[in-house]
């Protein structure tokens, strides 16, 4: 089966591979997307609790932010591709089955869907927000700027 075709050749909603349906696969790839960012999210506290711990020094606090900032923006890839699988099958759903409850719920809902924020944009702010303070650390470091958290 192609998916680079149009949407039409991805099957409808009443079509099963091996009782699949893209109903059931729509749940999995959401629940996947919940849990990549719930991960992500949680690692992201983690890096910031482990590089703030009061007995590092500068050079430790780096390390642990450039790998939490590596381990964050895979996170954010995978969710970012899951997120995108996602949004193929909502709107398959709805152009392939009105009568669904995906797509009676998106048509009664008012403005334009907004999970795009939490499915692609939340994952890369959070990874950058990582890599900032990696920065703002090598900054430090280096002695380009003062060291700003008062040891």
């Amino acid at each position: 089966m192609s998916t680079t075709g149009p949407l039409t050749t991805i099957p409808n909603e009443g079509t099963t591979y091996k009782g699949w349906t893209l109903s059931q696969e729509r749940v999995f790839i959401e629940e996947l997307v919940h849990k990549r960012l719930t991960l992500q999210l949680a690692f992201v506290a983690i890096t910031f609790a482990g590089a703030s711990s009061a007995n590092l020094n500068t050079l430790q606090q780096l390390g642990i932010l450039v790998l939490g900032g590596l381990v964050t923006t895979a996170l954010a890839l995978a969710t970012a591709r899951a997120h995108e699988k996602l949004e193929i099958i909502i709107r398959t759903i709805k152009e392939a089955d009105l009568d669904h409850p995906v797509a009676t719920i998106s048509g009664l809902a008012s403005g334009r869907g907004r999970y795009r924020l939490v499915g692609v944009y939340t994952p890369f702010l959070t990874a950058g927000s990582v890599w900032l303070c990696a920065g703002v650390t090598l900054l430090t470091l280096l002695n380009v700027i003062p060291f700003w958290c008062g040891k």
